[in-house]
């Protein structure tokens, strides 16, 4: 008989499977500056090379550029004009990710945006949401009739 009940290694695989999920986080950066150029990756991981960039004008339907990053993760477009711009990668497998970036008006020195940095809050967030879980579960499961 195993001194450990089956159900007690339920949260170390849930534990682990959040940490596959942030596998397929994806990271963006922009920078402005006559073209906007966006630079994409997959978080802690490496670049988005090669993979398709499509460019539109908020709430348009038709896009403004269209093409592929490079082998650094980068793609660069000239705006029409100001505005906002909604980008959307996508690789063949179904990675990607949609953003919104502001052309605003062409600055002397280059601007960068950044898409976040919050991924291990993220994490530390649903590991903590998956631990209450187990332990409402725990104690609902211990209760004595």
């Amino acid at each position: 008989m195993s001194l450990v009940p089956r159900w007690a290694s339920l949260p170390m695989v849930l534990c682990l499977a959040s940490a596959a999920a942030s596998a397929h986080e994806i990271d963006w950066t922009v920078e402005r500056s006559p073209a906007l150029v966006v630079t994409v990756e997959y978080a802690g991981e490496g670049p988005f090379a090669f993979e398709g960039v499509e460019v539109r004008e908020e709430g348009s339907t038709r896009p403004v550029a269209v093409g592929r990053t490079d082998a650094r993760g980068k793609f660069a477009f000239v705006p029409p004009h100001p505005g906002r711009y909604e980008v959307r990668v996508t690789s063949g497998d179904g990675h990607g990710t949609v953003f919104t970036v502001d052309s605003g008006t062409v600055a002397a020195e280059p601007a960068r945006v950044q898409s976040g940095g919050d991924r291990w809050a993220r994490v530390l967030g649903g590991g903590g949401a998956l631990l209450g879980l187990f332990g409402v579960w725990a104690l609902w499961r211990g209760r004595r009739p």
